[in-house]
């Protein structure tokens, strides 16, 4: 009798070792598939909701595209825009826009000159058909569904679509939607669950918009997500970022480029909430806990040891075990790997302002609004200094309206226009909390050109923008300028293509006082009718064309093979007699500046010390970009100042990498190593 209970508990630890072997290799097993189960469930579900948002674009754009057919069908407009009757067109198109459910309309001449849009700050006595992509469509007789950068507006869905009379363009109609919060609200209540979120971003001027439903969170996101990062200069994709304690897997669509010029305007981030991807592990494993409980309960119905009660109530306390600790282990898994996105521990340096629109071409004749934005980049400001300069000899400024600023009426401190000098200065403030943006306006300028030709205007050293930190810290990173070009077409009786000019622009250096990297160049003109053109690129202002390159077509593609200053001449010649010729200057710097230097105040420190950063960097062709991009190890990229102080809370070697950009967006990086020791 003693012996067989000495079999029968060495039968049972027998078994209890088996059973708790098998389980030890089964955790390792299980584990890393569920582990790599959660990240593919997540890269499938964002491949998936990004074809689903590529889908609902081409959806909506071709939406707008069959407003504006219908627009044209139904022959209003299209009667007024065939007799260049602009005055009762706003009227109609706002009827049209509220109706249709559009925030953006616009009709053209069939000299491509706004005659009208909607909304009203876009303005009239535009060249559509020279500046933008679908205007350049148009004018070739061709609709088109797209999103594009416009000439106010950094992102606009628009269809395009032509009015055509016998073979001829006699007009055009723009329909479509800004790309804004409303937008990405509306395309999210449209087409996904209330889990997933949309973000929409410019490659020039960071985020436009989201479906967040909160503003501090939006600031988070506008001072992450900046000009600077790697998601927008780089499309980076496919990571995993924390927002508002939720884990969401972020997937990057690139908005094409319909004329393959510049790789596109911007594009969307798609937030897939991660979390989700462990409901496939909770149910993955318990139908496997399910099935091999129920495969042990078939084995011992038809097996009557004593022993299968305590088997079976091991083999669940143990599949419970390596159940909860498969979900412990993925969760630390993506803990390493979230970035967090929150509020940064120091002021940053990402507020730009700029001229909206920044290039254009315009009629003489109509007063033109140009916006001065700031963008804050995620950082409160509440104090703008603004010294535009022009030339007082070409155009007029008539007023400085500020009825949309976002500064505080009762705040602007100076006002001021000198049509002498050619100088507006403006001075508000913005009561506590401040502004945070992705473009707001301190004010427009009206302005009346004054003669044809160019004119451009630029922001002087004395403009700033100040942080709401207690300190006023200039927090101003970039100033961009403006150039345009003038003609007399909507009163002179004149048409573009019956007047005696050639009308240049580019829609690959569009403002000629900016920087670009790209070294090829596309050149348009409005045609004259019977003219040949001679053209020649160089770097002299003052040369004239003497036949070395000709054409009859009206556009050119050039490319350069260094950096420098160009500018493209042109002559149109009829019959042996020339017109005077007109030359457009461009400005190409393809090389990234000198890698940046880091000097630090120590680089052993102990846990919980304070090293103090400065950063400095080297002068380029076009010069660098005030301010610099600071990450620590691989955590997110923010604007800084020259100079920054960093807590190191964390033991072992950590990395600072500096970025520093040129003015035409070219960079270079260094890092520098902290080894942190305990204390």
């Amino acid at each position: 009798m003693k012996k067989n209970i000495i079999i029968t508990l060495a039968e049972k630890l027998w078994l209890i070792s088996l059973i708790f072997a098998f389980f030890l290799v089964l955790f390792f097993l299980v584990y890393p598939f569920a582990d790599n189960l959660v990240f593919r469930f997540s890269i499938k579900s964002a491949a998936e909701k990004s074809l689903l948002l590529q889908n609902s674009l081409q959806i909506e754009s071709q939406q707008a595209l069959s407003q504006a057919k219908d627009i044209v069908a139904g022959g209003d407009i299209t009667t007024l825009i065939k007799n260049n009757d602009s005055s009762y067109l706003p009227t109609i198109l706002d009827m049209e826009a509220r109706k249709r459910g559009l925030t953006f309309l616009a009709a053209v001449n069939k000299d491509g000159v706004n005659l009208a849009s909607i909304p009203v700050s876009s303005n009239s006595g535009d060249y559509v058909f020279q500046t933008t992509a679908w205007g350049r469509a148009a004018a070739h007789g061709k609709e088109m569904a797209t999103i594009g950068g416009g000439n106010i507006f950094p992102l606009i869905m628009v269809g395009a679509e032509p009015i055509m009379e016998e073979s001829s363009v006699a007009g055009a109609v723009f329909a479509g939607y800004l790309i804004n919060d409303d937008y990405a609200a509306k395309l999210k209540s449209k087409y996904f669950s209330d889990g997933y979120q949309v973000l929409f971003y410019s490659k020039n001027d960071g985020v436009l918009g989201d479906s967040f439903s909160d503003q501090p969170t939006r600031n988070f996101l506008s001072a992450y997500f900046n000009v600077g990062s790697d998601w927008i200069q780089n499309g980076l994709s496919g990571q995993i970022v924390q927002v508002n304690g939720e884990n969401y897997y972020v997937e990057n669509y690139i908005f094409p480029d319909p004329e393959k010029i510049d790789g596109g305007p911007g594009g969307a981030l798609i937030f897939l909430p991660y979390s989700s991807a462990y409901w496939y592990i909770v149910d993955s494993s318990v139908l496997f806990l399910i099935f091999l409980t129920l495969a042990f309960f078939v084995y011992f119905h038809w097996h009557r040891g004593g022993h299968r009660k305590l088997i079976i109530i091991i083999i669940i306390i143990l599949g419970l075990i390596i159940f909860f600790s498969t979900l412990y282990y993925s969760y630390q898994t993506i803990a390493k790997e979230v970035t967090i996105i929150k509020s940064p521990p120091y002021t940053i340096y990402n507020s730009t302002i700029k001229l909206e629109p920044d290039n254009d071409v315009i009629d003489q004749s109509a007063e033109q609004h140009i916006a001065i934005q700031v963008a804050t980049g995620g950082e409160a400001i509440n104090a703008v200094q603004a010294e535009v300069d022009y030339d007082p000899d070409k155009i007029k400024v008539a007023d400085i309206i500020t009825a949309n600023s976002f500064c505080s009426q009762n705040l602007f401190v100076e006002k001021n226009i000198d049509n002498t000098k050619g100088v507006v200065t403006i001075i508000c403030g913005i009561p506590s909390p401040g502004f945070t943006g992705p473009g707001g306006v301190i004010a427009e300028l009206l302005i009346q050109p004054i003669k044809k030709g160019a004119f451009s205007l630029n922001f002087a050293t004395s403009t700033q923008v100040l942080a709401n930190d207690g300190l006023g810290t200039d927090v101003l990173r970039q100033a961009v300028g403006g150039s345009y070009l003038v003609e007399n077409f909507l009163n002179s009786g004149k048409t573009v293509t019956s007047s005696k000019a050639i009308l240049l622009f580019s829609p690959t250096h569009p403002n000629s006082n900016r920087w670009y990297n790209s070294r090829a160049i596309d050149i348009f003109w409005v045609p004259l009718s019977g003219y040949d053109y001679y053209y020649l690129l160089d770097n002299s202002s003052s040369t004239v064309p003497a036949g070395e390159f000709s054409t009859k077509e009206n556009e050119v593609n050039l490319s350069v093979n260094k950096d420098g200053v160009y500018y493209f001449h042109i002559l149109a010649v009829k019959n042996g007699v020339a017109l005077p010729a007109v030359n457009y200057k461009i400005m190409i710097d393809d090389t990234p500046p000198p890698a940046p230097v880091i000097l630090a105040s120590a680089t052993k420190v102990k846990v919980g010390d304070l090293v103090r950063f400065q950063f400095s960097g080297s002068n380029n062709l076009s010069g660098l970009a005030k301010g610099f991009y600071v990450k620590i190890d691989n955590s997110i990229l923010f604007p800084s100042g020259p100079k920054l102080d960093i807590p190191f809370l964390e033991s072992g070697r950590h990395y600072l990498t500096l970025r520093v950009f040129d003015k035409a967006g070219n960079y270079s990086e260094a890092t520098k190593e902290i080894d942190v020791g305990m204390k």
